[in-house]
């Protein structure tokens, strides 16, 4: 079947998702032209065409859609078009049409239009991180005609690269700045105080580092932010340069290259706040709760500096020596089924791995508290349960010189900050870990260890 609009009713509008649904001087005026089709017709079977979703959803004068229309003439083609071209749905669509026709089969249109628009969201994620651009187009394309849906889609999408939306957003040309500024406004800022906010907006893409693309970012926050919270602040400038502020405050806080005694006080950050002009209609205790906020809980900033996608989750655990048993307190970051540490977070180098494969882990009992261990699993298919000292060689690996040189651990002890944290951590590795069924098979047949296979 195909649609076609009566003149009266225009071929482009332009609807915001902001606002009511547009109505239509003579919608019910709407013709069709079917093609022969049976009821039983599968839907992957049917021929549509693609019509904007704003026009499909339309509303005439009486606050009718093409769907009510279509159902009220009994056009079982029609409805099957207008179900998949992106008509909304509602239990009492799905009931009215149901008593003339077979319930499941509408219903089977249903899933089929909606599992055709998870596949178009998942190319559309794949474009956008291949090349930001085309992935934009691509969006246009199916149905994310305005600037608001395309900012919607890249915030509330699972998969979407932080580096390269970072990249995108950080643009200088006209498309890139509106939704840059569509993006922004999808956060909820208010009642939050200009850290929490800030914490938020970091989290969600990968920071450039050009100074150029940074103000932009941060200027649009700023303003956000101060639409958010009306009253705050005098102007937007306060709230930009109390930002840039916390983020320093947190690279001198948590940089373990700085010796404690030379971190910034309490008393030092206060005294450089209260140079920010307009800040001092922000009462004290304002600025010390996002002093012991960042001093207690580091933002964790996607910069430049990241050479590792995906990260599933970072954070500093003191490691046990393989041979020599000292403590060392090391940078983790878990990504793409490793496990790698590195002496601080800024190296781009890591001083090791940990491949998670045919491994496990588990809380222990040691001295220190809040440890876990990772060790070999022998057989994939069981979780062995082996004594304190019995393991095989896992695959761990240092960098050293030019290369990787293979460790000599029998497992990896851990420590974390609290329970929490630890029971965070083996949960996380449990979910990255695999296993290698050829491994698994050869064990099985010859008795080899992780060491003869690895």
């Amino acid at each position: 079947p195909t649609l076609k609009p009566s003149p009266k009713i225009p071929s482009t509008p332009v609807v915001s998702s902001r606002t009511p649904p547009q109505k239509a001087d003579s919608i019910s005026e709407i013709k069709y032209t079917p093609q022969p089709q049976s009821q039983s017709q599968a839907p992957e079977e049917i021929v549509s065409r693609v019509v904007p979703v704003r026009i499909i959803n339309m509303e005439d004068e009486d606050g009718r859609r093409p769907l009510q229309y279509a159902i009220k003439a009994g056009r079982y083609d029609n409805i099957q078009m207008l179900i998949l071209e992106g008509a909304e749905i509602s239990e009492d669509v799905i009931r009215e049409v149901s008593k003339n026709h077979d319930k499941e089969s509408i219903v089977a249109i249903i899933a089929y239009r909606d599992g055709m628009k998870k596949k178009e969201h998942t190319i559309a994620t794949q474009e956008f991180n291949k090349k930001p651009k085309k992935g934009i187009q691509y969006l246009n394309n199916i149905g994310f005609e305005n600037t608001e849906s395309v900012a919607k889609f890249l915030y509330s999408t699972p998969g979407v690269s932080k580096r390269k939306l970072g990249e995108f957003l950080g643009e200088p040309d006209a498309e890139s700045i509106k939704i840059l500024e569509a993006y922004i406004e999808q956060f909820e800022f208010t009642g939050l105080s200009l850290d929490k906010a800030l914490r938020l907006f970091l989290s969600k893409f990968w920071l450039p580092g050009e100074a150029q693309k940074i103000d932009r970012f941060m200027e649009s926050f700023s303003k956000w932010f101060c639409k958010n919270n009306p009253g705050l602040f005098n102007n937007t400038d306060t709230a930009y340069v109390l930002a840039f502020s916390i983020i320093m405050l947190n690279t001198d806080a948590h940089n373990p290259a700085i010796k404690k005694e030379n971190k910034m006080s309490l008393d030092q950050f206060l005294v450089n706040a209260n140079r920010i002009p307009g800040i001092e209609q922000l009462p004290k205790t304002y600025l010390e709760e996002i002093y012991q906020s960042i001093v207690t809980d580091e933002i964790h900033i996607e910069s430049e500096k990241s050479v590792f996608c995906n990260i599933e989750k970072k954070g500093w655990l003191t490691k046990q020596g393989g041979r020599i048993k000292t403590w060392k307190t090391r940078w983790f970051l878990l990504s793409g089924n490793v496990l790698y540490y590195f002496k601080q977070p800024t190296d781009t180098e890591p001083l090791g791995m940990i491949p998670l494969e045919n491994v496990n882990v588990r809380p222990i009992t040691q001295r220190k508290k809040f440890c876990f261990e990772l060790f070999v699993v022998h057989n994939a298919e069981e979780t062995i349960k082996l004594p304190p000292n019995k393991h095989a060689t896992m695959k761990g690996a240092k960098y050293q010189g030019s290369g990787l040189v293979q460790g000599h651990h029998e497992n990896y002890v851990l420590s974390a900050e609290s329970k929490d944290s630890m029971e965070q951590w083996i949960s996380s590795i449990k979910n990255n870990i695999f296993h290698n069924p050829v491994a698994d098979l050869l064990k099985k047949r010859s008795g080899l260890g992780m060491a003869s296979l690895g």
